[in-house]
């Protein structure tokens, strides 16, 4: 079915003319839209054109071929909003039946088909022209402006039925009105980009862009959250990397304000999210300061850790030399042990994590901890000393001895948080330890 005829020779014109700058192309940039050329395309004589704009010389009154012109951009194409608004409905109830309920199936199938129809519409070429060559056409603009008011009624009643469907808003500013603007100049976009470039531009890019652009805007929660909520990790990053490419003061003590900062992060992120850059911001120092400081993160662990594992040394060297018990002086040493744990938390999080995760891929690293914080080194002695003594059983080897009793304590102080630290004791001390203790000569002839 060929396209419908203008009933009157001046629509018959003005159809002509709409024609040929669809059909744009060099001559006419060249030459102008000439008369002949319209005539011609309306199947019209020229005569008959400048019975229609006669010439008025000297009138001061446009005529002949300026009146046309002016008219044809002033005059609107035929369209039927109705019937665009009849094909949009239906092709969303097909795509919606076919996507079954996925809404990322259904976009990419929408906006393919919206891709292709402004691909394939006169209008947009139309829009094109006059974007080029009349934008300081004030008629002509006022009927592109209604075009696209037009165009907005529609794309806003399926864009609030869409979010209807979902349950869902959208983040502020944006609005139905605003997303309908982008949604219809990011298509525009790249159907202009598609006549130089077409390979760049497949169907499907305009569907690809959207998804992205409706995963950052619409808000399923219905939080009224603001667009800026959606960048903020990123912008936290980027905060980030410019306070420490900036950074021109040093902290007093870097090296604690390293330990200090690192310490937070660990235990806000986790040992293996935590980047150096955060460390750094945190810190106060540049990146380059960092890697000085401390070459890698396990050295930040190391010198979290090593005050700590000192101050233990101190504490059962006194309790050593006042010649406490034996079995006093382990117990002594898992009660500060559990307690020193609950205090640096994230540095023995870090700790067992680089042990029991690295120990295969970066066994230096682990080989490290142990060589510089190796706390059952600690109570080796004492655990000897009561093997030789008969306190302690001599089935296994005093280092076994005192790395279990300590692992042990590490393991439950990190997976129950909440639990009291003499509990914690309790409970390895009645599992373990006692399990360890030589029975008298009494017990065994009872």
């Amino acid at each position: 079915m060929g396209p419908t005829i203008p009933s009157s020779t001046r629509e018959r014109l003005l159809a002509a003319g709409r024609e040929l700058l669809v059909e744009f192309d060099v001559g006419v940039l060249t030459n102008g839209l000439l008369v002949e050329q319209v005539a011609e395309r309306a199947g019209l004589s020229t005569q008959t054109f400048y019975n229609i704009y006669p010439r008025r010389p000297n009138s001061g009154l446009l005529g002949g071929k300026a009146a046309f012109i002016d008219e044809l951009l002033s005059s609107p194409p035929p369209r039927d909003r109705a019937d665009l608004r009849r094909r949009l409905q239906s092709e969303w109830a097909d795509q919606s039946a076919e996507a079954t309920g996925d809404p990322r199936r259904f976009i990419r199938a929408i906006c393919r088909w919206d891709f292709e129809r402004v691909r394939d519409s006169a209008e947009t070429q139309l829009r094109f022209v006059i974007c080029a060559f009349a934008s300081d056409h004030r008629a002509a603009v006022a009927e592109i402006r209604a075009q696209y008011s037009s165009v907005l009624d529609i794309a806003n009643e399926t864009n609030a039925e869409m979010l209807r469907s979902w349950s869902a808003s959208l983040r502020q500013p944006f609005t139905l009105d605003r997303l309908a603007v982008v949604l219809s100049a990011l298509v525009e976009g790249l159907v202009l980009r598609s006549r130089f470039d077409p390979d760049a531009v497949p169907a499907d890019l305009f569907g690809e862009a959207v998804i992205a652009l409706l995963g950052s805007i619409v808000d399923i929660d219905q939080t009224h959250e603001h667009i800026d909520d959606v960048m903020a990790a990123l912008a936290e990053a980027a905060i980030e990397s410019y306070q420490i490419a900036h950074a021109t003061e040093l902290p007093d003590d870097p090296e604690q304000a390293i330990i200090d900062a690192a310490g937070i992060e660990f235990g806000q992120r986790g040992y293996f999210a935590t980047e150096r850059a955060h460390i750094a911001t945190r810190a106060g120092v540049d990146l380059e300061t960092l890697r000085y400081l401390f070459p890698s993160n396990v050295d930040i662990v190391v010198a979290g850790l090593k005050p700590v594992y000192e101050a233990l040394a101190k504490r059962i060297s006194a309790d050593t030399r006042l010649q406490r018990s034996l079995v006093s002086v382990v117990q002594r040493y898992g009660l500060r042990l559990a307690d020193l744990i609950a205090a640096n938390r994230s540095f023995f999080d870090a700790m067992a994590l680089v042990i029991s995760l690295q120990t295969a891929q970066a066994p230096v690293n682990a080989t490290r901890l142990r060589e510089e914080v190796f706390f059952p080194g600690l109570i080796v002695e004492t655990f000897a000393q009561g093997q030789a003594d008969g306190v302690f059983t001599a089935d296994v080897a005093a280092v076994e001895l005192a790395a279990t009793y300590t692992n042990n304590i590490v393991f439950r102080c990190l997976t129950r948080r909440d639990e009291p630290t003499t509990s914690v004791l309790e409970v390895i001390d009645r599992l373990f330890l006692h399990g360890l203790l030589v029975r008298t000569a009494a017990a065994r002839e009872g």
